[in-house]
């Protein structure tokens, strides 16, 4: 009996790694405020960077994607043109400290940004009942990170059960009227964007591997997107770390 893929002819697939993590530079958009945040400019963690860049280039990504809107493009260019020729300093923030530096060691041109936003912006202020054990799970995700390298970090923050625990907490805390509109919204638009933005494609073909590199919170909504499209196959950030 044939396979769906059978029937539907689907071939070979991008493959695509999402790299779920803490924001280095902490926006203050979250409800949640770690405190504190690594302090990841200083050199032992500078070496942790290093090692999970080394880790992630074994996976050969032909792209690199990250958490930052696409009308910002131009900026990102320049930076990314600027610190290649040493013109720039790479701040302390994942967008720069992981995903320059792991294209760059690709040599690839460009990075590319993906972010966007929902039809609503703002999410819910509180999450009810539910809250306070949001709030003791986001404190143990703190403390690891304070205490651990970050190779280990994201190979717990990565693996399924943190994915779906804080998944859980939107699921039964915010409502469907304003998780819809606000956060799955917002992921459909940033998985659309992995597939293409305006006729610039970032999924050129089967052969292309991605990697993404965004806040931990994105990982559910975007797996299940990734797993179920016809172009991309998931690739476990865990294998390669």
């Amino acid at each position: 009996m044939p396979s769906a893929r059978d029937v539907l002819g689907i071939g070979e697939r991008a493959h695509v790694m999402l790299v779920g993590t803490f924001h280095f530079a902490n926006p203050g958009r979250d409800v949640h405020q770690p405190a504190p945040v690594p302090d990841m400019m200083a050199p032992h963690r500078q070496a942790g960077i290093a090692d999970v860049v080394q880790a992630l280039a074994v996976f050969a990504p032909t792209k690199v994607a990250v958490e930052r809107r696409p009308e910002r493009a131009a900026e990102l260019a320049d930076q990314y043109q600027a610190y290649r020729t040493g013109r720039f300093t790479l701040p302390d923030n994942e967008i720069h400290q992981l995903g320059f530096r792991l294209a760059a060691r690709m040599g690839h041109a460009q990075v590319h940004p993906i972010d966007a936003v929902g039809m609503v912006e703002g999410g819910p202020e509180d999450y009810g009942p539910w809250q306070e054990r949001f709030f003791a799970w986001a404190r143990h995700l703190d403390e690891h990170a304070a205490s651990h390298t970050l190779r280990e970090w994201l190979r717990l923050a990565n693996a399924e059960e943190a994915i779906l625990a804080g998944h859980g907490i939107y699921l039964v805390g915010a409502g469907p009227d304003i998780i819809g509109p606000w956060w799955y919204s917002r992921n459909l638009r940033i998985f659309h964007n992995i597939r293409h933005i305006n006729i610039r494609h970032i999924t050129e073909g089967a052969g292309d591997r991605i990697v993404v590199i965004i806040g931990m919170g994105h990982l559910p909504i975007l797996r299940h997107c990734v797993q179920c499209s016809p172009e991309h196959q998931l690739a476990e950030v865990g294998d390669w770390l």
